[in-house]
């Protein structure tokens, strides 16, 4: 809907765009999801994802799981539960 918003230098590390226009934001703090109407809700996304990408309703990234590894998570863009480690 081409609304203006603004996100604090350094918040965002990470963006996947979805094809029914959703974004989620990974990054320093807790992740986000800004829906196509310009709406802003908290993601279950780790702090310093990597995102992948989309399938539908539900966005994947990678996220530091300790001692040098990382782990896919996928998270359903429809609730606010945790993220599934997969």
């Amino acid at each position: 809907n081409g609304e203006n918003m603004t996100i604090t230098p350094g918040s965002c590390q990470d963006l996947a765009w979805s094809q029914t226009g959703r974004l989620a934001l990974g990054g320093n703090t807790a992740g986000s999801i800004i829906e196509p109407d310009g709406g802003v809700r908290e993601a279950a996304i780790s702090n310093g994802a990597i995102l992948a990408g989309w399938h539908d309703n539900t966005v994947y990234y990678f996220a530091p799981s300790g001692n040098d590894a990382w782990q896919l998570y996928s998270y359903d863009a429809n609730t606010t539960d945790s993220a599934v480690a997969i």
